[in-house]
Order: structure tokens, then sequence, then C-alpha cells
């Protein structure tokens, strides 16, 4: 299964309209996978938030998967430059608590991000836990 990339917006629902914590969840891990194949090509997302991870509008019958979009400040990791000045692209809310201490954005700090995003949702929309 290949994962969802999608560059406009608009393309998706809020993860606030899951139908259930599974779709939830799935939409999530559907934009880990996202992030991984792009971190494979050497593409740094640095801007994971609550926007940034929606549920795909299906017409369908098949389940509605996530989506990560705005790539707007990713980074090309692959070049050979000077090393990237500090810097905090995001949303303060969801960023990596690590980036305090090793400002050099890598990819774990999307993934503390993406677990916040879900535990934000979590808390906030998931009726029963």
């Amino acid at each position: 299964m290949s994962p969802r990339l999608a560059t406009l917006q608009g393309s998706g629902t809020d993860l606030s309209n899951a139908c259930n914590l599974k779709e939830l969840v799935q939409a999530v891990l559907d934009a880990v996978d996202a992030h991984k194949s792009m971190y494979n090509t050497r593409i740094l997302h640095r801007d994971v938030s609550l926007g940034h991870i929606l549920i795909g509008l299906s017409a369908s019958s098949q389940p509605r998967r996530g989506l990560l979009i705005d790539w707007e400040l990713a980074k090309d990791m692959s070049s050979d430059g000077p090393e990237e000045q500090p810097s905090f692209p995001g949303t303060l809310m969801f960023m990596s608590i690590a980036l305090n201490e090793q400002p050099l954005h890598q990819p774990w700090h999307d993934l503390e991000s993406m677990f916040r995003v879900l535990l934000y949702f979590t808390i906030r929309h998931v009726d029963g836990i």
C-alpha cells in the first residue's frame, strides 16, 4: 500500500471528522508512511500540526486514508551546503521538545509532532475514552 501525499488544501477533511478512533489512528499512520517515503528521498516535512494531517475524501466504499499536506517548510536534507541555521518552523504546540536542545530538525521531531497531533485529537474529539 502506498502512502498518500497531497499538496493542495481541500483534498480532505479535518481529523476531528474521523468516524471513530480506528479511522483517526489510521490517518496518522498514513501520515507517518508518507513522511517515511518522503524522507527516503531526503525530504523532511518540518511542520506537522493539526491542519497538516487530513482524512482523504473517498467517493467509494473504500476506507478513507490519511494525507500529509503543506510541504512549504520542507527541507531537502541531501544538500551538502552549510549546516542549517537553527530555526523553528512549525506550530509551537506540536513541535518536538527536543528542538529546544537540538535545533537542527531531524525526522524523529516530525514523528513526535504526529504523536502530539494524535494525542490532541484523541483527548478532544474521541468519545468514550
